[in-house]
């Protein structure tokens, strides 16, 4: 089965490894995601919006990765984001969809992780991590449950945070995430900190 994500096609891969406890709703490893209402921080310390939704600077001169020349989600990165473990969150209770691999290339890199959203409805790609834990399809997932790390793309340590309605990520519709990021007000510019 192939998947389109942006330009490119890769091929859909199975669960890294097989669910070794499908009770796997709390927090695990590395800390946990800092809870603030109903939503988590992706992250468990202060991170940075690398590319803004949208038209930005670099989606308007790409089009061989943005057809549309629109970003469809946030980039978030952290200052210590190359050491390469650090640990990616769920920012809501939801439930596991799928992981996509998109494969090793330089724009095209890593793990998609995908949830629903109940809260908003449609679905939430974790794009560009490293390695994911391991779900069952169904499964719930809480708020603040370590879901992978971040792994990198184009030259940049980041994730891909996108809120979609429907699985057409990259390239498709998608609505604007920032009311899945604490404390988020207003779509917010390149370079935006975020505490935790």
């Amino acid at each position: 089965n192939d998947f389109y994500f942006g330009a490119n096609v890769g091929s859909k891969k199975k669960s890294v490894k097989k669910a070794v406890d499908n009770k796997n709703t709390g927090p695990t490893g590395n800390g946990s995601g800092k809870i603030v209402g109903k939503l988590s921080h992706i992250f468990d310390h202060d991170y940075y919006v690398v590319q803004s939704v949208g038209r930005t600077p670099f989606s308007v001169t790409r089009p061989d990765v943005y057809p549309r020349g629109e970003h469809t989600g946030y980039d978030l990165s952290t200052d210590d984001g190359a050491n390469g473990n650090v640990a990616v969150y769920a920012c809501c209770t939801c439930h596991y969809v799928d992981a996509r691999y998109l494969g090793t290339s330089f724009m095209y890199k890593g793990w998609g992780f995908i949830t629903d959203c109940p809260e908003l409805g449609g679905y939430i790609w974790y794009g560009h991590l490293s390695s994911i834990e391991s779900f069952t399809p169904g499964q719930e997932i809480k708020a603040g449950t370590k879901i992978g790390i971040m792994g990198d793309a184009g030259g940049v340590f980041h994730v891909h945070f996108e809120h979609n309605p429907d699985l057409s990520f990259g390239d498709g519709d998608y609505i604007d995430p920032t009311p899945l990021i604490p404390g988020a007000t207003g779509v917010m510019p390149n370079n935006t900190r975020i505490k935790v």
